[in-house]
């Protein structure tokens, strides 16, 4: 990344339960705004960290406050082919042992989960930069800062910031 080019830095707090985002352009460096757009829901700085997929947990349907949306699925007729909404899938990064961590479908492991996640919220953030500033190239103008504990060891810490780079 070259940091010369960067115009836009994008702070993202990637949480257990909640996630948001805040941004800068470097030419305004005293205006900082924290997104408050989210799909679904308008006026809230944050929004849960929690996806709904597809009944094979293999696309996402749904993010944020609509993966929590109790309304039936009309497209899906048998309950028992509903997904669940996945939430704290983030505490597989902990050292909790097995039993303490959150349920997950077999299909589905932790990983994908992050990814799917961090990947649906960079598309939150390009679109919301890009409406804002219609001239901005990103990636390669927009520098991505992510929130990691400290307490966290530094495999679990390269892991999680690797991941808002897979695509």
């Amino acid at each position: 990344m070259d940091l010369q080019k960067i115009r836009i830095l994008v702070a993202i707090d990637f949480g257990t339960t909640h996630s948001s985002f805040v941004y800068v352009h470097i030419e305004n460096p005293e205006t900082i705004v924290m997104n408050s757009t989210w799909p679904g829901r308008e006026g809230v700085s944050k929004i849960p960290t929690a996806l709904k997929y597809n009944e094979t947990y293999t696309q996402v349907i749904n993010w944020g406050d609509l993966a929590l949306d109790e309304e039936l699925d009309d497209t899906v007729d048998d309950l028992n082919k509903r997904s669940c909404p996945i939430e704290l899938f983030k505490l597989h990064l902990s050292n909790l042992r097995e039993d303490q961590k959150p349920w997950l479908p077999p299909q589905l492991n932790y990983k994908k989960a992050i990814v799917d996640y961090l990947t649906q919220m960079r598309i939150l953030i390009k679109s919301t930069l890009e409406r804002m500033w219609p001239t901005i190239s990103f990636p390669q103008q927009v520098g991505l800062i992510l929130t990691i504990p400290a307490e966290w060891v530094c495999r679990t810490r390269y892991v999680i910031s690797s991941y808002l780079f897979y695509n």
